[in-house]
């Protein structure tokens, strides 16, 4: 039972009819994507919580944080283990309602009909008893080569951890495009920079991989990139404070 059709459980829903799992009923408020999810996976389309199976084996809410909650107060079931894919929700929000239950949270910015390699996204798991977590990680392993037990502390601080390397960076993206197109020049001659700083990241971890005018504390380029940024307040604080934390991090 699939809980959710937006972006996780679109992603979701494909890995599931990939690996040859059947997705008996998906349940959505909003119809319209509800009715499409459930005609690409063949599944049962609910959109009345009241009137779900109460008999299946997992349960998986793909919802946003602020529903989570909600549906889980609204879910009545006789059996199985209700598990939700947040990255920063505590465990401890399932276990109010259900005796078996846990998390499955895949680490992955997810977007509608942009293709992935489900095959090396790793999935973070925890489970409220022995049972849930066996459950778990017998499934979580048939679907990913990259299963791993983390608590709902250590999710937290990934989540947090990914949205600074995914989700701020490409905001720093969007900043860098804007300055591009001021001097007439396509986001595109950024794409060997972007990569090359990945890969060193990745190689190298990405203390070792610091290069700019700040770690060398060149501060005359500093303060000219300031002079040309102090129009706009909030790029001007940016540049300024990752700056002075580059170089406090490498001093």
């Amino acid at each position: 039972m699939l809980l959710g059709s937006g972006n996780v459980g679109f992603h979701l829903s494909q890995l599931f009819i990939n690996k040859g799992f059947a997705i008996h009923e998906i349940y959505n408020c909003r119809a319209k994507s509800g009715i499409e999810l459930s005609k690409k996976a063949n599944s049962k389309f609910i959109d009345d919580i009241s009137k779900i199976d109460k008999n299946a084996d997992l349960y998986i809410i793909a919802l946003t944080d602020s529903q989570i909650e909600e549906v889980s107060a609204k879910l009545k079931i006789n059996s199985g283990v209700v598990v939700h894919t947040s990255g920063s929700t505590n465990i401890s929000v399932l276990s109010k309602y259900f005796d078996n239950c846990g998390v499955f949270y895949p680490l992955q910015t997810f977007s509608k009909y942009v293709e992935l390699n489900y095959s090396e996204i790793p999935f973070f798991i925890e489970g409220n008893n022995i049972f849930s977590l066996k459950l778990l990680k017998k499934f979580s392993s048939e679907i990913s080569n990259k299963v791993i037990e983390i608590n709902s502390e250590q999710r937290k601080l990934l989540h947090i951890s990914a949205v600074f390397a995914s989700n701020f960076t490409n905001f720093l993206y969007t900043i860098a495009e804007d300055l591009l197109q001021k001097a007439n020049l396509n986001f595109d001659v950024l794409e060997p920079l972007i990569k090359e700083t990945t890969r060193k990241a990745l190689l190298n971890n990405p203390q070792n991989s610091q290069t700019g005018p700040a770690i060398r504390q060149d501060f005359k380029t500093v303060n000219e990139h300031l002079e040309v940024l102090k129009n706009d307040k909030n790029l001007l604080f940016i540049y300024d404070l990752l700056s002075k934390m580059i170089i406090d991090k490498h001093n």
